[in-house]
């Protein structure tokens, strides 16, 4: 019990508002004040220091299967979105990774190859463009 009236205190995901009855936090938060601040966040989500709500971090989602909960992107990806889960892709890192983002993936640069990291490896010189794991599984040959 809490306050001079002693009230039960609300579960978690609820606030007690001023006619000490329990209502909804925002659906991010894992507890808060009000219905638009949150107090604390799920274990994998961050508190946005300007909207006071629960958010995922980079390369992270809302996990669509489960509740308050981040699942991460696809390893190609910086940000995804719903709903196709994490292979989705939003963004991609162009430069540092060598990709290129096409339709919802984000696709390595010609002369580069997905060896399966965030970061594409680098094709031998003899190929435009390569596949797998090895810089010198050519697709296309590069010109003489």
């Amino acid at each position: 019990m809490s306050g001079s009236y002693k009230t039960c205190p609300c579960n978690a995901g609820y606030y007690s508002d001023t006619a000490y009855l329990c209502q909804a936090c925002h659906p991010s938060c894992a507890t808060c004040t009000n219905s638009t601040k949150c107090d604390t966040c799920p274990s994998n989500a961050v508190l946005d220091a300007v909207t006071q709500i629960c958010v995922c971090p980079t390369s992270y989602q809302w996990d669509p299967n489960a509740v308050n909960s981040c699942i991460a992107c696809h390893y190609s990806c910086v940000t995804c979105s719903l709903p196709t889960i994490s292979t989705a892709c939003s963004t991609c890192n162009n430069v540092s990774s060598h990709r290129v983002k096409v339709n919802t993936s984000c696709q390595c640069w010609n002369g580069y190859y997905d060896g399966g990291s965030s970061v594409c490896g680098t094709c031998n010189y003899k190929c435009l463009t390569c596949t797998g794991s090895s810089s010198s599984a050519c697709s296309t040959c590069a010109a003489n």
